[in-house]
Order: C-alpha cells, then sequence, then structure tokens
C-alpha cells in the first residue's frame, strides 16, 4: 500500500457519515499525523461527516508517531501519548454521568 493513497477517501467520507446517523454511543477518534492510512485531512474529513450525520465523536490529532503513526496504539511508547488522551476522555464522560 502506499501511504496516503486509499482509493476512495471520498466514500469513506462518505461511509463515516453513514455510520455517524445510526452510532448512539460517544465515542474518541485518534489519529496521528503520521498514520499512512488515515492522513490528517481524511481523518478530519471522516469525522465532520461522523458528527455533521449526528454521530458523537471528539477528533484528536497529535503529532507524528514515528514512521508510521497507524501503529500509535500498538507501538512501542504509544501508550504516553494516547494514554492521557483516553483517561481525559473517560474521565469528562464520567463526571458527567
Amino acid at each position: 500500500m502506499v501511504p496516503h493513497k486509499n482509493c476512495r477517501p471520498d466514500e469513506l467520507a462518505r461511509a463515516g457519515g453513514v455510520s455517524g446517523a445510526t452510532a448512539s454511543t460517544p465515542m474518541l477518534w485518534v489519529y496521528a499525523a503520521s498514520d499512512s492510512d488515515f492522513d490528517p485531512g481524511l481523518a478530519a474529513n471522516m469525522h465532520a461527516a461522523f458528527t455533521r450525520a449526528g454521530g458523537k465523536a471528539e477528533l484528536i490529532q497529535p503529532g507524528p508517531f514515528g514512521s508510521d503513526g497507524h501503529r500509535l496504539f500498538f507501538g512501542n511508547g504509544g501508550s504516553s501519548i494516547w494514554g492521557p488522551m483516553v483517561r481525559r476522555y473517560l474521565d469528562a464522560r464520567w463526571a458527567g454521568a
């Protein structure tokens, strides 16, 4: 796969809208700047379509992570980046419960 060359980014964004129309659980979306599958613009377009359709999601786009940000959640040291983001997100949800 060639980085940042999804064959139909428009369809990925459209699918985000379809999902947003029926999603009932608030979500946290984290896409690193160096993600080889979902570049920052595509992640933002998918998020925009999702939320425009009624989905509730917070998008966080941290800086680059190694040579491929798509490995952020499973890569060595990634949890030190996403861990505090997830913690803040969950704390905010539980505080309002």
